[in-house]
Order: C-alpha cells, then sequence, then structure tokens
C-alpha cells in the first residue's frame, strides 16, 4: 500500500491573500494539484488531503482519486496520523501542502531509500527562512537530529541543511512507533519521531537536494515567483533535452501538462498551457497564446490566441488569429491576419481571409472566405448556424445572416448580404446596384450642393 499525505490546513498571513495558498498557481496549476497530480501520476493507492472546512471547494480542482479529509482542527497531531495510515504494510509520504515543485522522480527516489531506512527526509542546502529546520548529521550520514534555528548554536547555525517538510516512511514501522510512544493529543514531529527511531538503533536517512529550489515552500508572493520561475526553467529545460528547439527560452512559458513531440521550433514570447499537446515539425513564430489545445503536424502558427481548439496538420495560422473556443480546423488551410474564429469547423484546404469573423460555422473543403467576411449569428437572444459547403467561394466584406445553409460550387459576390439557403453551384449578388450622377462630384467638392 503506498499511501501519500497532504498537510493543507495552513493559513499564511504573509501572502495577504483572501486566497489560501493552495489554490495560487505555478504557472498555470493550483499549487495543491500540482502535489496531488504527481502521487496520482505514481499510482499511489491512498492519496489524502487535509484541509480545514472553509477550503472545501478544493474538491473541485482535484482529481476523483484523491480523497478530502476536512477538519476543524488547527493542528495535525498522531491521533489524525494514526487514522490515516492504519496498520498496513507499505509506504507513507508526508508533505506540506504549499511545497509544489517536489518531482515525481524525488519521490521516487525517496521511496527506493525506504528499502534500506524506516524514515527519509527530504533535505536541502538552500535555506530560504529562519523557520527550517537545522539537520544534524551522524559520521555515517543519517539524520542525529532536527534542531529549530532558535534553538541552534551559532556554529549549528552556519550548516546549511535545512529539513523541508517531505518525509516518506515505513507504513507499519510508523504505526507501530506512534502506538508505542505517542500521545494521541500530541502534534505530528518528526524530530520527535526521529528521536525514537534513534533509540532503538534505527538511522534515518536525509536526501538532499544540492542547490535546488525544488522543495521550496510557498510562504510569500516572492516564494511563488521563485518557484514558479524555477519551474519553468525545468520544464524548459525537459522539452530542451527532448527534441524541441526553444529560442529565448527566458521569455517562453510552457505549463505543467503540455506535450510536445520532436522538431518543433518554438520563438520567444510564446506561453503554451493547459493539456496542449503539439505534434511533430510545428513552428510557433514569435508571440502566441496557446491553452488547452491540439496542434498536429508541420504547422506555422504566428502572434496568435488558440483556446480549447484543435488543428490538424500543414496549416498557416495569424498573425492576429484568434481561435476562441471549440475550433476544429483540418488540414492545408489558411487562416490569415486578424481571423476571429468560435465554435467553428472548417474541413481542409480553405483560404480564410484578413479579418474575418466566423461563429457557429461549419466550411467544408477548397472554400475561399474572402476579406471582411462575416457570419451575423446572434440576433440579440439566440445564436444561429451557418454552414458553407465545399468549393464555395465568398466574396470580401458579405454579411451570411444566420441561420444559413450555403452548398458547393457556390459564388457568392464581393459585398452580398445574403440569408436563408442558397443552393448547390449558385451565384448570389445581393448588392445595391451603383447610381451614377455626372458631373456631380465634383460639384459636391466645390460647395455647390
Amino acid at each position: 500500500m503506498r499511501k501519500a499525505i497532504i498537510i493543507a490546513k495552513e493559513k499564511n498571513e504573509a501572502m495577504k491573500s483572501q486566497i489560501p495558498t493552495i489554490f495560487h498557481e505555478i504557472i498555470d496549476k493550483p499549487i495543491i494539484s500540482k502535489i496531488v497530480d504527481n502521487f496520482v501520476e505514481l499510482e499511489f493507492d491512498d492519496v489524502t488531503t487535509v484541509i480545514a472546512p472553509q477550503m472545501r471547494k478544493v474538491k473541485e480542482i482535484l482529481p476523483e482519486q484523491c480523497q478530502l479529509l476536512m477538519t476543524t482542527q488547527s493542528v495535525f497531531d498522531y491521533k489524525l496520523l494514526k487514522s490515516l495510515i492504519k496498520d498496513e504494510e507499505g509506504v507513507t509520504f508526508i508533505t506540506r501542502g504549499n511545497i509544489p515543485n517536489v518531482t515525481k522522480t524525488t519521490y521516487l527516489i525517496m521511496e527506493e531509500k525506504l528499502a534500506e531506512y524506516p524514515m527519509v527526509v527530504l533535505t536541502t542546502n538552500e535555506r530560504v527562512s529562519d523557520d527550517q529546520d537545522i539537520v544534524l548529521r551522524n559520521p555515517r550520514a543519517s539524520i542525529r537530529s532536527m534542531i529549530k534555528y532558535a534553538d541552534a548554536t551559532l556554529d549549528q547555525r552556519e550548516i546549511k541543511e535545512v529539513n523541508t517538510n517531505v518525509y516518506a516512511f515505513k507504513n507499519k514501522m510508523l504505526f507501530d512507533y506512534l502506538n508505542a510512544n505517542a500521545q494521541d493529543t500530541d502534534l505530528f514531529d518528526p524530530a520527535e519521531i526521529i528521536s525514537w527511531y534513534k533509540e532503538d538503533q534505527h538511522q534515518v536517512l536525509p536526501y538532499m537536494l544540492n542547490g535546488s529550489l525544488e522543495a521550496l515552500a510557498i510562504r510569500s508572493r516572492e516564494d511563488l515567483v521563485k518557484a514558479s520561475n524555477w519551474e519553468r526553467v525545468r520544464i524548459i529545460n525537459h522539452w530542451l533535452a527532448n527534441g524541441v528547439t526553444i529560442y529565448n527560452s527566458d521569455s517562453v512559458v510552457i505549463g505543467n501538462d503540455v506535450k510536445i513531440d520532436h522538431d518543433t521550433v518554438i520563438y520567444q514570447n510564446n506561453t503554451i498551457v493547459g493539456k496542449t499537446v503539439i505534434g511533430k515539425y510545428n513552428t510557433l513564430e514569435v508571440g502566441n497564446y496557446i491553452d488547452n489545445s491540439t496542434i498536429g503536424l508541420a504547422n506555422t502558427i504566428e502572434q496568435s490566441r488558440i483556446v480549447n481548439s484543435h488543428i490538424k496538420d500543414h496549416n498557416s495560422v495569424g498573425p492576429w488569429a484568434n481561435l476562441r473556443e471549440s475550433v476544429s480546423i483540418g488540414s492545408k488551410n489558411r487562416i490569415c491576419t486578424s481571423v476571429e474564429l468560435k465554435k467553428v469547423s472548417i474541413q481542409d484546404n480553405n483560404a480564410v481571409a484578413h479579418n474575418v469573423y466566423l461563429g457557429n460555422t461549419e466550411v467544408g473543403s477548397g472554400c475561399n472566405i474572402g476579406w471582411g467576411v462575416v457570419t451575423a449569428n446572434y440576433d440579440g437572444n439566440h445564436k444561429y448556424n451557418t454552414t458553407i459547403g465545399n468549393n464555395t467561394f465568398v466574396g470580401s466584406s458579405s454579411t451570411l445572416i444566420a441561420p444559413m445553409q450555403i452548398g458547393d460550387h457556390v459564388v457568392i459576390a464581393a459585398g452580398s448580404t445574403v440569408y436563408g439557403e442558397v443552393n448547390n453551384d449558385d451565384m448570389v449578388i445581393a448588392r445595391a446596384r451603383p447610381v451614377v450622377k455626372t458631373g456631380r462630384g465634383k460639384q459636391f467638392l466645390e460647395g455647390d450642393k
């Protein structure tokens, strides 16, 4: 049995926020979600988050595999701990709910060390606060004790290694020692547990992160920014090592759950977040924002915003295209400058020219949508659909008033305002015939009106 307990009860005045610390985000994911998701992805059998009742909305953002324990207790005591770990074989991790960046690799290494030790303490030599316990080692490198900075001697205060409040235990041994030594009302105290183990000659291992902010606890806005920057660099380095080229990476943000295939090139000022999946051979030019979208193969995207959308292969998008929501684009399309799409499906081999707005629209294959075309899909109360068939030409500055169905091989002349149904192979010219008044232009300009 593999268990994880996340203690997320603390209030943090230093954040100066009405929002609990665990809801603040590292790049694009709440702190508590990052911690829980790691244990879920490692397939732990039991992941429990201990929260105060006022934090109950955390249930909305956590996976169903995570159990919530809401308690009015202001502290985490041994009675509560025993009720969670039970008398079972296996391993238990205990961590605070404000330490979001510990990686799955680190958790796995700590778990491996439990084969030799009953308890592993994650430590770091990157002290950021005087309230971190100083770790004192034995000559054989195991932990002798942990002491608070205020209680340490001057020499001990020179020691860089500190406790991060992330622990791994052999579960049954911990349960047995709690039964034998702990009072139910006593607070969870890892230093005390170490002393119990030491009395019986059991060694506790410190696993130290050398010069890393991986285990930084979020106590302030400054910590939040530091942790986000550390995670951003870690993610960038991961994708660089896996065949993705990222230029001017200091200005690039890639979220925790993003997936990118090899030989994609990303230029500066790109933000890619959510559960976005990007395939091979794509080029993301300067200045894109992509959220929760799928990008296929060999697309070029420039200075565009793409949200909750799907783009297949060999498309050109932008600059300044806005794919707002539920947009599906096939292959070999050109989505040009300042195009805005919402709830749109576009098949293959189409050209959507500059300054076009399409909403609630389906477009077939082989179509040309000219400059400034608008689907008027909203009457003030309801939105209506437009369907455009295959190999259809919609001329510049045309307005398509929904609900509307346009067939295949249709031509709609530039400047037309069209509604209703247009059959296959038809041409529509829906604009006023010009009236020419000979000589009146010059007279008007000269003031003879």
